[in-house]
Formats: structure tokens, sequence, C-alpha cells
């Protein structure tokens, strides 16, 4: 099985794109059954085919944490030779000894595990005195602390070191996350706080999270019901997911990236408010909605251009279009009175001309809500629109 993944080791940057050939189903971990068609796949070339047997074996090698899955730490460990073996260090904290000592700052990265202590400079006495004398324990910058004399917790680990009394440190050795990149010709999947790729057609949100979505952000001081749905972004988008990788949809699904149904066809400058109440009027109770503006990390120009890739036909829309159209889903139109009134109509806006394009040549059904005069749509006066006009 090694050797069907020799090649992945010459370069860090195809380890994102291989497991994701072998997650179908871009749920964030490969499957036995995901592993098993791959691998049959690709052994027909060989002499000895890749049995249940062969493959159960391998799942086994590769699931540390014996879920019966593969996560992608695991992937990524197994393929780089990397073990996640502890090991200790023992040393009484002092002034002297912990010199230099720095680690980062969860308040200002929210990527990183609440429970352990990620180191970025290692303390002179370990580097001097410590590191020299252990070679199969030695502390680097990004190993990360798990517990301290068997207390876990990064407040409770902190404490313990203030204790100026010997201390037990349980470490692992960073895991080679970071420094795997992501093809630049390739548009960036958003990845969850382990790393973990997640690709566009799972960053959904159902009817009722946006419902309540929508109440909660309602309840704000911060609302006002004059706010476009660029306004709602800043307020209530960015401030949630800065620093994260995530968009909002991904944010609140990280346990269960939900996979799209629904495409959601809107422009920015209509009133949020509406917006979500005209979703909710034409939204199925068990459909899963691509929004833009929630599905996209809202970061900043680079980011999002990273989403959205150097091709239309390579970036997230057009992968949210092919699951919808694998799901037998449809696209809703969503049209607003700002576009209306000013005259321009929705199709003043040449992305959701390719929106609505790129659905009918999929055969993906297209429907609009009740805003569906010519002159919501194009600006000019008419009857109302239908899929098949449109």
């Amino acid at each position: 099985g090694r050797s069907l993944m020799t090649g992945v080791q010459e370069g860090a940057d195809r380890l994102v794109k291989v497991f994701q050939a072998f997650d179908k189903d871009g749920d964030g971990t490969i499957s036995p059954s995901e592993l098993s068609s791959l691998l049959v796949a690709l052994s027909k070339r060989s002499r000895k085919p890749f049995t249940a047997k062969d493959t159960d074996c391998l799942v086994n090698a590769i699931d540390t944490n014996g879920d019966e899955n593969i996560q992608f730490c695991e992937f990524v460990n197994y393929i780089m030779g990397v073990q996640q073996d502890k090991f200790e260090i023992t040393f009484t904290p002092s002034d002297e000894t912990m010199e230099g000592f720095e680690f980062k700052d969860h308040e200002c990265d929210a990527r990183l595990p609440k429970d352990i202590i990620q180191i970025t400079r290692v303390p002179s006495y370990i580097e001097k005195e410590w590191n020299p004398n252990h070679p199969d324990a030695q502390m680097a910058v990004d190993d990360r602390i798990l517990s301290i004399n068997g207390v876990r917790g990064v407040d409770a680990m902190l404490e313990e070191l203030d204790k100026s009394q010997p201390c037990t440190l349980t470490m692992v050795h960073s895991e080679p996350l970071s420094a795997v990149p992501i093809n630049e010709e390739a548009a960036a999947p958003q990845r969850l706080l382990d790393g973990t790729p997640i690709p566009a057609f799972r960053w959904g949100m159902t009817k009722g999270q946006l419902a309540e979505l929508h109440a909660k952000c309602k309840a704000d001081d911060r609302w006002d019901d004059g706010d476009s749905i660029a306004d709602f972004v800043v307020k209530f988008v960015k401030p949630v997911t800065d620093g994260t990788g995530m968009g909002m949809a991904l944010f609140m699904n990280q346990d269960d990236p939900k996979l799209v149904d629904l495409m959601v066809s809107h422009a920015w400058q209509e009133n949020a408010g509406r917006f979500f109440e005209d979703l909710q009027q034409h939204m199925k109770d068990t459909e899963v909605a691509f929004v833009c503006a929630l599905a996209l990390w809202q970061q900043g120009y680079e980011e999002i251009k990273a989403q959205l890739g150097p091709s239309l036909v390579g970036g997230p829309f057009s992968s949210v279009m092919a699951s919808v159209q694998k799901q037998k889903g449809r696209m809703l139109v969503v049209p607003n009175e700002e576009l209306h009134e000013n005259g321009q109509g929705l199709y003043s806006r040449m992305w959701c001309v390719w929106e609505v394009f790129f659905a009918q040549n999929l055969g993906v059904p297209v429907e609009f809500t009740h805003r569906n005069s010519l002159e919501h749509l194009f600006g000019a006066g008419g009857a109302a629109a239908t899929a098949k006009s449109a």
C-alpha cells in the first residue's frame, strides 16, 4: 500500500489533493470504502490487486485514534512517516531555566487547540543543557505540551510552571500540517482547526441554521433594518470568523460539514433582512444552501482570491454546482428590491449571469423567489420570469 503513495512524498503540496482524491464525499475523513474503491482502481494495473483484507490492514495502520476512519492528520503522519509518540522532559522551572520560553497565544490564534501549549521559542536551559543529553526527547519549536505533571489545560499547565517544583512535561513533536502548501494553481479549500481540507461543496447551511443566525443577529444591538448583505458581513460574519480560515457556514458546522444541494444566487446590495426572509419562504426544510457571503471566508482580498482560484472552472462555484447536480438539487435565485428600484436588475451583475448560465448548462433546475418580475431581473418591465425564460 505504501508504494501507491510514494509519489506524495516528492512534494508536500500534493498531500491535500491526494487526500481529497480519496475523500470522495468531502466530509473531511477517508472511510474504508472510499479507501478501498480508489486502491482497487489503482491496483488494477498491478499483478496483485488490493483485497478487502489489504484495505483493513492499511486502515488499521493509519487509523491511530481507532474511529475506523482516516483523519487528515493521520493521513499526513502516515504518508510522511511521522511518529506521534509521546516523550517526556523533566526539569525544575525557575527564572534561569525558563529564560527565553515563548508559546503561541491562543487568544490571538483561533486555530490553536485550547488544551495544549505550542512552543515558539525553546527555553535556553532546555536548548543548552537538556537537548544535548537526550537525543530521543528533545524539545523543538512548534512541539506541543500535552500535560505537565499529569495536569491538562493551558491555564493549569502554566500554573504548574509557576510553582518552582520539579515538572514532567508530556509532549509530542509538531505535526507537519503547517508545512503542507496548497497548489497555488488550484482554488484553496477551507480547513478545519486540525488542518483537514474541506471542499466548497461542504460549505453549506441548513434552513434552520439560517433562521437561527438571522434571529440572533436581529436581536443584536448592531442590527440595522436598512443594512445590506455587505453590511451584514462586516458586522456579523467577519468578527466571528476572523483568523479561523473558515467561512461562517463551515465555522458553524466543523463537526459535520454540510453537503450542499441548493445553490443560492443573489447580489450583495440587497437588504439583509429581506434576503433571510426570502430564503425562509422559499427554501425546503431539508435543503442545505450555499450562500456566498456565508460560505466563503470573508477575511480579505487575498484570502478570497485564493478561495476563488485562478479560473471559474476550477473555483468553488463550479464545484458547488457539480455537487448540486449530483444531489439532484436546484438553484434558487433571490432578486432584490434595491436593484429593482434603481432600474438595474439582478442580471446587471455578471456574476449572477454566469451562475444561472452554468446551472442551465449542467441541467440544474433554476427557480426564483416571488420577486421575479423582469424588472427585478433585468431592469425592464414585463411579465414574471420562469426558470425556462431565464
